[in-house]
């Protein structure tokens, strides 16, 4: 199936995508309640005005407040793929160790037996450490 969603193309959209991505991360390890506001604003920019790398990021993050924080699994697992199928097709490499972290460290293990999911960890270790 192909994905067919509208890039951002607006500099100054993608440099705020760029800010609330280091805020949020910031903010999930100061362990700060603006997180989820934060990703839900990167959502909010992706829905708007299209995909950028950033946005990779931000639906992982996503995924993972719908599977932690309201336990909504089934719909968590659907935007963890979309997000690995967005970070392939913007070809967010610095993103992509912390999604396939994200996606297979925390959403499919609530499924998938997580030795099923080792291989793709491995690959995401690897992956972080070569970017």
């Amino acid at each position: 199936r192909s994905l067919n969603f509208k890039e951002m193309k607006d500099n100054s959209m993608i440099t705020a995508m760029k800010f609330l991505q280091t805020l949020a991360i910031c903010a999930y390890f100061a362990k700060q309640p603006y997180y989820p506001m934060l990703i839900v604003q990167l959502m909010q920019l992706t829905l708007r005005y299209g995909i950028c790398k950033e946005s990779c990021y931000g639906m992982a993050h996503f995924s993972f407040l719908l599977c932690q924080k309201f336990e909504y699994f089934k719909a968590s697992d659907h935007i963890g793929r979309l997000a690995l199928l967005l970070s392939d097709k913007c070809e967010a490499d610095e993103y992509q160790s912390c999604i396939l972290w994200i996606y297979f460290g925390v959403i499919r293990c609530w499924s998938v037996h997580i030795k099923e999911n080792l291989e793709n960890l491995l690959r995401g270790y690897h992956v972080g450490m070569q970017t």
